[in-house]
């Protein structure tokens, strides 16, 4: 009862700091910027039919050949990566809210992870039939699967990191947090687990030893955080200032401030030779920069209202947005000025 009283009591003092506010589902978002007449340029490959609700996450399956697509329609739509053609429809398990995000394929066993509300849907990809359903207690907000399949990672709204064991579905172990964890992320050799937090700070941990590696500091809301495929570099996106911080994995130390989105980031990934950084927000762009000078390369248009996520396989990006759809481009193209230029 004590501790209710000291809760309810910051709430009222500190409402803000009571709950956090901003585009993770806790309080205002930031998508109702509009771009009205977006520039598509010649790197957008195709422009998906609308879903039914705002689009909250994409993934692409580990062949390529199609892309899962999350909305706020309760709906896990299947769709050819090449021509947009619908293969399956899904309905959810479970709920999808806002600051929902989560969808993730095993790379080969032959399985689909959806987070709805409070549960973890387990599809097999064969027949998209639901194989199992895992009680979170609380909302999911990230979804990964580890190299080899063994492991799923999970985020979950808004304190709780864990590890599923894949053979029983069970959790194999929790990953300690400090504040509110807003997604987490295996890096590309899965030696270690990134979980970026709400409250300015990214955890590091080694696997699957889980020990603690480095707690960096970004003085900013972290809302994904990725390591480059040669390792040497890790990128945050989040904030309502607009910026990407950029940190050398050597030392840990600030390499660049990536300024130019007007407001909150979304998502970030690096290209296949870790030369390039493309972000997305909701701003409505999709911005490319370069990591050897931490200067803006392009930027691009094609969405109407804020990009929410963002999926890379090989040459290809997808982004989703609140407009409720989806669109492929050509990283070339994307990194490329002179070549996505209308």
């Amino acid at each position: 009862m004590r501790s209710v009283l000291i809760v309810f009591s910051i709430f009222l003092l500190f409402p803000q700091a009571a709950i956090p506010c901003g585009p993770n589902g806790f309080g205002a978002s930031g998508e109702r910027s509009q771009v009205k007449n977006p520039v598509k340029s010649k790197a957008l490959v195709k422009e998906f039919p609308e879903e039914k609700g705002k689009v909250v996450a994409v993934e692409f399956t580990p062949d390529g050949k199609s892309i899962g697509i999350l909305s706020e329609a309760d709906t896990v739509t299947i769709r050819n990566a090449t021509d947009g053609k619908l293969v399956k429809s899904i309905k959810t398990c479970g709920k999808i809210e806002y600051s929902h995000r989560a969808l993730a394929f095993s790379k080969k066993s032959k399985l689909m992870a959806v987070g709805a509300g409070g549960y973890i849907c387990i599809y097999e990809t064969d027949t998209w039939k639901l194989k199992n359903k895992i009680l979170t207690v609380k909302s999911v907000v990230s979804l990964e699967f580890s190299n080899d399949d063994k492991y799923l990672l999970s985020a979950t709204e808004q304190w709780s990191v864990s590890l599923f064991h894949t053979d029983t579905w069970k959790v194999f172990k929790k990953i300690p947090v400090m504040f509110a964890a807003t997604s987490a992320h295996f890096s590309e050799d899965n030696k270690f687990i990134l979980i970026p937090e709400w409250h300015s700070t990214i955890i590091i941990y080694d696997f699957p030893s889980l020990k603690r590696v480095k707690i960096i500091k970004t003085g900013a809301v972290n809302y994904k955080a990725r390591f480059s495929p040669d390792g040497k570099y890790l990128a945050t996106a989040g904030g309502d200032d607009g910026y990407s911080f950029v940190y050398d994995t050597k030392t840990w130390k600030l390499v660049y401030k990536l300024a130019g989105h007007k407001k909150w980031l979304k998502d970030v990934v690096f290209s296949d030779d870790s030369k390039q950084v493309i972000t997305v927000g909701y701003d409505a762009t999709i911005r490319v920069w370069s990591v050897k000078t931490g200067k803006e390369i392009n930027k691009m248009t094609g969405h109407t209202w804020g990009i929410n996520t963002l999926a890379k396989y090989k040459k290809i990006i997808a982004t989703g947005a609140s407009d409720k759809k989806v669109i492929t481009w050509k990283l070339e193209g994307l990194i490329n000025p002179s070549a996505s230029t209308p």
